[in-house]
């Protein structure tokens, strides 16, 4: 099965970004979001500059303004990012998490876009 077939619910491809911010929490360190890439209602894809290993354990936290989700997770498939080559920065990695419970995350974000 390849990384698309692995989730069969229907994703939300982001058109732009959602206001506020993104933070991964593995273990003790705590990592910024470069974007979300898309959604569902199983997981989500995110890009960022730290590469996390397939199966870590992970939190997802959402903040903007008084709305403050935290979602647990788990690593699903990690790769470097196809995106463009920026030089003299890092190559961007992308990550798929499958969520715990991500309801009232992919609720939020669905709304945007419909």
């Amino acid at each position: 099965m390849t990384q698309k077939d692995q989730r069969r619910a229907e994703r939300i491809a982001l058109l732009e970004q959602p206001k506020g911010e993104f933070f991964l929490h593995v273990k003790d360190d705590l990592y910024s979001v470069r974007s979300v890439l898309n959604i569902s209602s199983q997981g989500i894809s995110l890009q960022l500059d730290n590469i996390v290993g397939v199966a870590t354990e992970v939190v997802l936290q959402y903040k903007y303004k008084a709305i403050n989700i935290q979602v647990n997770g788990t690593v699903v498939w990690s790769r470097p990012s196809n995106g463009p080559i920026e030089t003299e920065v890092a190559l961007p990695y992308e990550i798929g998490i499958n969520l715990i419970s991500p309801h009232l995350l992919f609720s939020l974000m669905k709304a945007k876009y419909e």
